[in-house]
């Protein structure tokens, strides 16, 4: 991973779902983060009530390496907010082509929203690697595995290595019953990231097009209720 990490926590709470309380998952990154031993290479930033057309312009003004997303997922999509605060789901074509324009900066995408694999499937090609989870979790296994893995990246554990510590911690927690829906895709070896890497003025026009050429459904993720995540 980069030697200088920022991690960009985006989520959406659109008004026809579940109301959804993300504030303590990120205070819970934010804090095993702080309390790591590399904790100075890291840089969090947030937005909350991310809308459709929000998505490219977080992307763009920050630079993430890392891209969370927390909010409601359905049908093996994300959720964002469209104006009238309605749910719109992104279909993973569309990211995959969002993130395609972004590769040499983004390395991993963490999508903690229930059934999101299939967007997971879509943008592995274009991303070092992606977290998604497979099927509904609980709101308390969500958490836990999220914090136990950034506690292992910000302590300088490569990604394959901080998921499956992930996983164990599932374990240690007692949600055995969980340990199976977090799933880790990774990015095929292929062309070198030099290679893939773009200048930022084609990566604006690129996105630019993206927004017009695309339904703009453009999502976030992490669907949760108090016990189970739902869409």
């Amino acid at each position: 991973m980069t030697e200088r990490i920022k991690l960009l926590f985006l989520t959406a709470n659109p008004t026809d779902q579940e109301k959804l309380s993300t504030d303590p998952e990120l205070r819970d990154i934010t804090a095993e983060i702080s309390a790591s031993v590399d904790r100075d290479r890291f840089e969090i930033a947030s937005a909350f009530a991310v809308r459709r057309d929000d998505l490219v312009g977080q992307l763009l003004r920050h630079s993430p390496t890392i891209v969370h997303f927390s909010g409601h997922g359905k049908n093996g999509q994300i959720l964002l907010e469209n104006e009238r605060r309605k749910a719109v789901p992104v279909p993973g074509e569309a990211l995959a082509s969002l993130f395609e324009n972004l590769r040499g900066t983004v390395e991993i995408v963490f999508l903690n929203a229930c059934e999101t694999h299939e967007t997971a499937e879509a943008i592995q090609q274009v991303v070092d690697y992606t977290i998604a989870m497979s099927r509904p979790i609980a709101d308390e296994a969500a958490v836990s595995f999220a914090r136990a893995f950034y506690l292992a990246l910000a302590s300088g554990v490569e990604t394959p290595r901080a998921f499956k510590l992930g996983i164990t911690q599932l374990n240690l927690d007692g949600l055995t019953t969980e340990i199976d829906i977090p799933r880790l895709y990774s990015r095929a070896p292929g062309e070198p990231r030099a290679a893939v890497q773009q200048a930022k003025a084609g990566r604006i026009q690129s996105l630019v097009h993206l927004v017009k050429s695309t339904t703009g459904d453009i999502i976030v993720i992490n669907g949760r209720s108090n016990v189970v995540r739902k869409d």
